[in-house]
């Protein structure tokens, strides 16, 4: 089983690159070895006018706040 590996920039770039040129879905996934659903998610969770610095911008800042926070920092009486 493959694990996955979220879009690099360098990805998401050439992602716009083969969007521009009218490639379909099928077809950029098939170019850049990923899978349908994951260039399918990609431009639908990221506007009509996908732009890969703002997709890529929205990425870290949804993976900087998926961390899971301490207990002893959300809750100060556990601490005390």
């Amino acid at each position: 089983m493959r694990h996955y590996h979220h879009l690099s920039i360098e990805e998401r770039e050439r992602l716009l690159e083969y969007k521009s040129k009218g490639y379909s879905q099928g077809q950029i996934a098939t170019k850049m070895k990923r899978s349908k659903s994951t260039i399918s998610r990609e431009l639908s969770r990221n506007e009509a006018k996908y732009s890969p610095s703002k997709a890529q911008k929205r990425y870290c800042e949804k993976r900087k706040n998926s961390v899971r926070r301490k207990r002893l920092e959300t809750h100060p009486e556990l601490r005390d």
